[in-house]
């Protein structure tokens, strides 16, 4: 009976060992398996005289008040779990801590923490870098364009405080030539008036030259007429006229 109970006991530890590979409910049904095979649902085997009254048999009316296999079971995964069974000679203790201390002792389990643990420092390093690199760049970046729009500004003022103080001369200065071309303009018109009387003269000076004209050839005729002796003009006297209104024609 003692090695049977050992070799349920190992079978418990090779479980335990292997519940992280088969999931929780494989890992509970070995753990049930091993509490049947220590303690076997048979109705008239009954438990240890340790384990509680309440988990045994009541056969005092006729097995009418027997705990079902099931209850029985539970209780005793209860006891396995909570570490205060024992076999008979104590020899071993099947205890839930012994079992946790030996899952931590997996190597499989401790070389997979330590990797998990490298590759999530390895990430958290490299993660940590590119922030800190991309924050780099921004900052850097945000303080060109902020050097570049204070040059700007800069520019931007001294232009403006230039114009205003040019302002001033400026306006002086449009003001004279505003009083120049108003003066241009005068003498212009003052021009343009002396051109037209200077075409009206002219004008008016050729109307005469050609009365003068006309005088000079009418004078010449006569001054020949007069210097003629072989002819004499031949005037026509009317009746009544006198000699002298003749002659002063």
């Amino acid at each position: 009976m003692s090695s049977a109970n050992n070799g349920a006991i190992n079978a418990a530890h090779v479980a335990s060992r292997k519940r992280k590979f088969t999931g929780p409910n494989q890992a509970e049904s070995s753990s049930k398996k091993v509490v049947l095979e220590l303690f076997p649902t048979h109705p008239t085997q009954k438990p240890p005289s340790h384990v509680s009254q309440s988990t045994a048999d009541h056969d005092t009316n006729g097995g009418q008040n027997r705990i079902s296999s099931s209850h029985r079971n539970q209780s005793f995964t209860s006891l396995l779990n909570s570490g205060h069974y024992t076999n008979h000679d104590d020899t071993y203790l099947l205890s839930s801590e012994q079992l946790r201390s030996e899952e931590q002792e997996d190597p499989l389990e401790k070389l997979f923490k330590s990797q998990y643990e490298t590759m999530r420092e390895t990430c958290k390093q490299y993660f940590n870098s590119k922030y800190n690199d991309l924050l780099r760049q921004v900052e850097e970046r945000t303080s060109g364009i902020r050097k570049d729009k204070d040059m700007e500004m800069a520019h931007m003022r001294s232009m403006i405080t230039h114009l205003e103080e040019k302002l001033p001369s400026d306006s002086a200065h449009i003001e004279q030539l505003n009083e120049v071309i108003n003066k241009r303009n005068t003498e212009l018109d003052n021009t343009r008036r002396r051109h037209k009387e200077l075409e009206e003269q002219v004008v008016h000076s050729k109307s005469q030259a050609e009365l003068w004209k006309e005088k000079a050839g009418t004078t010449e005729e006569m001054l020949w007429n007069m210097s003629s002796p072989r002819q004499a003009p031949c005037y026509e006297v009317e009746e009544g006229t006198s000699f002298s209104s003749v002659g002063g024609r």
